[in-house]
């Protein structure tokens, strides 16, 4: 498990992690495509990413990533709603890897994040 604290400065604001993976996210159904990431108020690394889509969750988030031979359960844990965008993002030239961005609103905010190893039981019931 992975835990980060972010805090803004007296107004709420725009408070985000980026996740980028090594493998494939299953499940995107409620995904819906998205704005460009390549607006003034996102930062210019965000111009790379490409085919977001996102989707809206309140206190955790549960996704699966085919990373080969493996599949691996992330979780994602933030107070409250939040957004998750995926999108298709540079990996060593000329790759590409899938990427998320978690973001919500406010001026602190806990993300947790959990990978683990699926078994072929916990796959098939998406545990």
């Amino acid at each position: 498990m992975t835990r980060l604290a972010l805090q803004a400065d007296a107004a709420p604001a725009a408070l985000g992690l980026a996740l980028h993976l090594q493998g494939r996210v299953l499940g995107l159904e409620g995904f819906q495509p998205g704005e460009p990431l390549a607006a003034p108020q996102w930062p210019a690394g965000f111009r790379y990413w490409r085919e977001p889509r996102t989707a809206s969750f309140s206190d955790r988030a549960v996704l699966r990533v085919d990373c080969g031979d493996r599949r691996v359960g992330l979780l994602i844990e933030v107070p409250g709603g939040f957004r998750v965008t995926h999108a298709l993002t540079p990996d060593v030239p000329p790759r590409q890897r899938e990427s998320l961005y978690v973001e919500t609103t406010g001026t602190a905010v806990v993300f947790r994040t959990t990978f683990r190893e699926l078994t072929d039981n916990a796959d098939r019931h998406g545990r």
